[in-house]
């Protein structure tokens, strides 16, 4: 799922993509690239759209995103054998490995606290806390340490109250 999310916009970039995919993995071997491409727009959007409720510690998906997801959960109808699981008896149905849509949709819906962007190097992850604003790759472990010594030794360094220092 990052993978798609961070893609480039670029066509070329998209259909090589596709071709190291293995051949199960349903539609998105059998799009176009341009399709593909939508497809990851769409996935940041719903990204950046996350990101920003969990941010502000809201739930409730509204907007764009919640058209995009609507639309991702709609792509095939629950009748459709290959496409979803149906348990008439309990009355639950899940994505099947051929609805990829449905599948993120439900992994973006599922995690929306834990949906980040890097403030390092700009690149979507999936936090492994909330709190989290870095991914880890090295260069941004090494940033975010960097970044906390920093802090650490201004703190350390700054003069404190009601004491002088000598």
């Amino acid at each position: 799922m990052q993978g798609l999310a961070n893609l480039p916009d670029s066509l070329e970039v998209v259909a090589s993509f596709q071709k190291i995919l293995p051949r199960e993995s349903g539609e998105f071997v059998r799009i176009a690239p341009e399709q593909l491409q939508e497809f990851c727009g769409e996935l940041r959007a719903v990204w950046n759209a996350l990101e920003k409720l969990a941010s502000e510690n809201k739930k409730l998906v509204r907007g764009e995103a919640q058209s995009i997801l609507h639309g991702w959960w709609r792509k095939y109808p629950l009748k459709d054998g290959p496409h979803w699981n149906v348990y008439f008896e309990t009355g639950t149905f899940f994505p099947a490995l051929m609805n990829w849509r449905a599948l993120i949709a439900r992994v973006c819906f599922d995690n929306r606290d834990k949906l980040g962007i890097c403030k390092n190097c700009k690149k979507y992850f999936i936090k492994r806390r909330t709190d989290s604003s870095i991914c880890l790759e090295k260069g941004c472990r090494l940033y975010d340490n960097l970044q906390r010594q920093r802090k650490h030794q201004e703190k350390k360094n700054a003069p404190r109250k009601g004491r002088e220092r000598a």
